[in-house]
């Protein structure tokens, strides 16, 4: 999704025609996109043929590594049931020993018009370039320059502020402020969602409502990425699309994030994270799909959800088990050719 501003409602790929004219904004093709772009083209046969399988099987489950699940909910089935659209997800178990989710950037930077920017990817080239075993597309984008875009709102990574998050004034009521969500990971991979905003000390501070907001508390992070709406909090239903000025009510391209809690009260930690893309959504059918598949396949309650960057920019892409040491063999379950800033990858630590 391209953003011109905060002050504004998103234009790209979920509103507007312009994220389908990327190309004309991208420019030259980098070698490393040629190589990607090929490969997603072997990938995406690939991916209908194993779904086509999957339908007719009714299985729907793939072992991407160790902790990690790549699975198909098709349309009509029970999670999906009522939408007229299916659902891909990476589903993560962050007990899992050595997994880890990235918050990737290269060269971010501020531009002489003070704005900040990053080159920018297709997940497919993220995962190759950081040999992730998966990951989905970031944050909402701005304006691009060569190889780099414009990234909007917080961004921090390696415990450093990158790109600050901002109480924004209401454009239509300037005595209204407002905060996006945003999902953030401690020094120890454990994932939070809030809504956040940052100090010049590199300090997070979650605040207790998205629309003016009167108390806040520090949350110590070592990555953060803004985006929003948030669907799910506290295991409640929320959907701040209105508060956070993200409205756009048509079923669309939703690239979202979620996890369950395992444990009760102050010891409670997530457990499962889903990285996930439904095809064609509302943010209510989001909060819906997650809470059911919670509740049918780990038999817990969604605690935390929101969405990321949606419409064109949806991506999903999963390393291909069946070739366990070939570094650029990915399976396109969302392919994208809109190139991001930002994307959230899995990662595995090195033995």
């Amino acid at each position: 999704m391209f953003l011109e501003s905060p002050h504004k409602r998103p234009m790209g790929s979920d509103t507007s025609p312009q994220g389908d004219v990327f190309l004309a904004r991208h420019g030259r093709i980098r070698p490393l996109t040629l190589v990607v772009l090929l490969g997603s083209v072997l990938a995406v046969g690939g991916w209908y043929g194993w779904h086509r399988r999957a339908k007719a099987a009714g299985t729907h489950s793939v072992t991407v590594a160790s902790g990690v699940e790549y699975r198909y909910l098709p349309e009509g089935s029970l999670c999906v049931q009522g939408m007229s659209s299916d659902a891909l997800l990476l589903d993560v178990d962050l007990r899992t020993p050595g997994l880890h989710i990235e918050v990737a950037t290269e060269k971010v930077g501020k531009q002489p018009n003070g704005a900040v920017a990053g080159i920018a990817h297709t997940v497919r080239e993220w995962c190759v370039q950081e040999h992730a075993l998966g990951g989905i597309n970031g944050s909402f984008f701005g304006k691009t320059a060569g190889d780099s875009k414009e990234i909007m709102g917080l961004l921090m990574t390696d415990g450093q502020v990158r790109n600050p998050g901002r109480k924004v004034q209401s454009p239509s009521n300037p005595a209204n402020h407002f905060v996006r969500a945003a999902l953030g990971f401690t020094t120890n991979g454990t994932p939070r969602i809030g809504w956040l905003t940052s100090d010049r000390d590199n300090g997070v501070h979650s605040v207790n409502q998205p629309l003016n907001p009167t108390a806040n508390q520090v949350w110590n992070l070592h990555s953060a990425l803004a985006c929003g709406p948030r669907l799910i909090a506290g295991g409640s239903v929320v959907v701040t699309d209105r508060q956070e000025r993200l409205v756009n009510p048509r079923p669309v391209p939703r690239t979202f994030v979620a996890y369950d809690l395992e444990g009760k009260g102050r010891n409670a930690r997530p457990r499962h994270l889903i990285l996930g893309v439904g095809m064609e959504m509302t943010f209510a059918d989001v909060a819906t799909c997650m809470q059911r598949y919670f509740r049918t396949v780990h038999h817990t309650e969604c605690a935390e959800a929101l969405c990321m960057d949606g419409g064109s920019s949806s991506q999903l892409i999963y390393h291909d088990p069946q070739k366990p040491t070939t570094p650029d063999a990915f399976i396109d379950a969302r392919p994208g050719f809109v190139t991001v800033p930002t994307a959230l990858l899995i990662r595995q630590d090195a033995r």
